[in-house]
């Protein structure tokens, strides 16, 4: 499992949790719109209404499309999106 955010205080506070539940869990800081993680999976989430951060059309697609490369079905927060269409 990777957990990827943009903000250093946050993948320190995930770290905290995932080592509280003994959970092995690589955190990468990064932009999900331009993602280069070392792995494929059948589905990619976002949790916490992370989406609606992307502001702009260009940002939800950018994100959309990095996520693709990675993932075929995409859960963001609370929206299920196929990304294999």
């Amino acid at each position: 499992m990777v957990g990827v955010d943009l903000h250093e205080g946050m993948l320190e506070r995930a770290k905290q949790k995932a080592k509280k539940q003994l959970v092995s869990i690589e955190f990468l800081l990064q932009d999900c719109t331009k993602l280069n993680i070392p792995v494929k999976s059948s589905l990619v989430f976002m949790t916490g209404n992370s989406f609606q951060h992307f502001l702009t059309n260009e940002l939800q697609n950018a994100l959309l499309q990095s996520v693709q490369q990675h993932g075929s079905y995409a859960h963001l927060g609370k929206r299920s999106i196929p990304l294999h269409c």
